[in-house]
Parts: C-alpha cells; sequence; structure tokens
C-alpha cells in the first residue's frame, strides 16, 4: 500500500506540472481525451523520500548529500514550547493520531516521535521529548494524507455532453465527447404518461442522466427536449444512460490504435573499434550486436572480469571534496580536509577527483 501511494502522490505531482505547462501554451495540446482531477493535493514532500535534487542540471551546489537515511519528510515548523511529554509547534498544519513527527538533535542525529494527541499546534506523546525551542520540526508520517490516497481510485476523466431528447416512441440519449469527435445513440420505447409533477419530472432526468458511476465520464453539459414533460420511471433513465455510455465507452476504445514501428537492423559503424568494461557486455548476443557494428575488442563486463583492482566503479557528479568544501575550482578550498576513502563494511574503496571534468570515481582497492 505504501508504494502505490507512493506512485499516486508522485505521478498525481508531475500531471498536474505537465497539465500546466500544456495549458499554458498554445505549442502544446493533450494526446488523448480527458483530464485529471485528484482527490488529494499531490505533495512529494509526503511520501517517504531522501530529499530531491535537480543533480546539477543548472550549477554545482553544495549540501546534495542528506543528512539522515531515512525518510525526513516535510518541514512543518519551529517548536515554541516544551513540555514533559508535548511540544508546542508554530504551525498551521493539522494532526492526526498516530503521525511521526522528527527533528534533527545538535549532534545531527534523527530523532523523532508518534503523536498519540493533539490540540491545535500542541502535539502529545507518552514519552518525554528531548528537544529544545526554535527547532524545526518535519512530519514523516501522514496518516491523513495516506488515508486520502488510498481511498483515490480513477483520476482520469473524460467531458461529455449529453442531448435527451423525445422520440415518436420513446426518448432517446445522445452522448459525445465535447470536442464533438465521438458520439453514440441509445434510445427506449415506452408509454408516455403525463407527469404530475413537472418540476419533480425535470429534475428527475437531470439527476439521473448526470450519473455517470464508476465510468471515466463527467458530464459536461445536459440538454433535455421534449414538447411536454412525461413521467419516465428511473429505472428506465438510468437503463438509458448506461447504454449510451457503454456504446461510447466501446467507440473509443476500437478507435484506439497503437503505434508500432518495424525495427530495422543495421550496421552503421561505431565509432570505437575497442570497449572496455564500462561496456557491459556480459553476454553473447551483446557481442555480436557489437561485432555488427564494428567493435573488434570486447572486454568482458565488471562482474566476469578476472581482476577488477583499480578499476572505477562509478563515476559521479556528486564530489565529497565539494561537499567538504575543499573543491580547488569552485571553492579555493586550499588545504582543507575532504575525504580520500569510502568504507563499507570491511571493503574500503579509493576516491579519485577529476577535476577537469568535474567528477568523483570510486575505485575497487
Amino acid at each position: 500500500m505504501k508504494d502505490i501511494g507512493y506512485v499516486k502522490n508522485v505521478t498525481a505531482f508531475y500531471r498536474k506540472k505537465i497539465d500546466q505547462i500544456i495549458n499554458n501554451n498554445e505549442r502544446y495540446s493533450h494526446a488523448s481525451l480527458g483530464h485529471f482531477r485528484f482527490d488529494f493535493e499531490p505533495d512529494p514532500d509526503k511520501t517517504f523520500n531522501r530529499r530531491y535534487s535537480d543533480y546539477f542540471l543548472h550549477e554545482r551546489e553544495t549540501g546534495i548529500t542528506s543528512k539522515s537515511p531515512k525518510s525526513v519528510g516535510k518541514p512543518i515548523g519551529k517548536v515554541t514550547e516544551v513540555g514533559y511529554n508535548y511540544i508546542t509547534i508554530n504551525t498551521r498544519e493539522k494532526f492526526n493520531n498516530g503521525d511521526g513527527l522528527c527533528f534533527f538533535m545538535p549532534d545531527g542525529k534523527l530523532n523523532g516521535f508518534s503523536v498519540q494527541q493533539s490540540e491545535n499546534n500542541r502535539v502529545f506523546t507518552s514519552e518525554s521529548i528531548n528537544i529544545k525551542i526554535d527547532t524545526l520540526v518535519y512530519r514523516n508520517l501522514d496518516l491523513g494524507f495516506n488515508k486520502l490516497l488510498a481511498a483515490s481510485e480513477n483520476a482520469r476523466f473524460i467531458d461529455i455532453d449529453l442531448h435527451f431528447k423525445e422520440t415518436e416512441n420513446g426518448f432517446s440519449l445522445n452522448a459525445a465527447t465535447t470536442n464533438g469527435l465521438y458520439q453514440a445513440e441509445s434510445s427506449i420505447e415506452i408509454e408516455k404518461n403525463p407527469a404530475r409533477d413537472e418540476k419533480k419530472a425535470n429534475e428527475t432526468v437531470e439527476q439521473q442522466l448526470r450519473k455517470t458511476g464508476a465510468t471515466s465520464f463527467v458530464v459536461n453539459e445536459l440538454e433535455i427536449e421534449w414538447g411536454s414533460v412525461w413521467f419516465i420511471p428511473i429505472g428506465e433513465l438510468n437503463r438509458l444512460r448506461r447504454e449510451a455510455l457503454e456504446k461510447l465507452s466501446d467507440l473509443l476504445g476500437s478507435k484506439f490504435q497503437k503505434a508500432e514501428k518495424e525495427l530495422q537492423i543495421n550496421s552503421e559503424p561505431y565509432f570505437k573499434d575497442k570497449l572496455d568494461y564500462h561496456a557491459n557486455v556480459s553476454n553473447l548476443l551483446s557481442q555480436k550486436f557489437w561485432k555488427r557494428h564494428g567493435v573488434s575488442e570486447i572486454d568482458d563486463a565488471f562482474e566476469l572480469s578476472v581482476s577488477t583492482k583499480g578499476q572505477v566503479l562509478m563515476t559521479t557528479k556528486l564530489c565529497l571534496r565539494f561537499e567538504a568544501g575543499a573543491c580547488p575550482i569552485h571553492q579555493r578550498g586550499g588545504k582543507k580536509e575532504y575525504p580520500t576513502k569510502l568504507q563499507l563494511a570491511d571493503k574500503t574503496f579509493v576516491l579519485e577527483y577529476d577535476c577537469k571534468e568535474c567528477v568523483m570515481k570510486i575505485l575497487v582497492p
């Protein structure tokens, strides 16, 4: 459930960003019918994350490494009062029993607690809280938000216009997409009896035909056209609407054509005639591919290599020398200390800084 909620939240966040771009630029248009409507306001900070970064897309920035491998969540405010088992936070956020709050201790370690009770911006827990005034508090578990995510289902809807009219032997309903490209119609034949309460009869037709249930349709406009106001059983109205929407749904499904393009195999020469382990060639099919493109010497992938000493495990723009404030290019770090090795369990990896390419390399010792 946690993973599903994360996907919903992040996907909805980017969906809204894309829609904003499309709606504010005449050069762009939606590739398909419909619009998206969410039962929640997407916020990536409210689901598990270890911070976000554009990863030097625009310029090199400091502080890209996270203070903790745990999810810190969203900042909600600073502490203004501390009691034995409660704190008061300068925030407008509402809390739920069971929410998770956390904060960084003066030594940089992450600490936290579960909310047992709340009164406005004061939260209580079952134990004493070791926290100081002005400490920034984060919420890394928002139960109210998670419930909204779990309950949210269909988010993509197609706007349609309905035209209800009287026929010689009954009534018909035309359902069409608002752009007018697709439409379907259903009809019923029933005995016509004048309505005793014309206002109520009109309201019933309006209410029943606008119901779309679990479908992806949303009624934009409904036109009712009849000479006299007739009494129509609710069951007949529902059948009329259901059949029209089913026909329109089937029509839209039949119009979908999956674009397929045949793969054209070629032998265009590669710009290198030798590949080392960076190419990750680990099977015969991969070897055949590169040989077809003119590569004559192919080394095995890293995991197949007999000797890996001195090989580069990773090349990254994230530079620990820069993080330490000792970069000779961007920070004029001088003699500041910076890491030259990484320790992982019983393994020690060598760090190599390529300042010309502005990258850090992690090597096998």
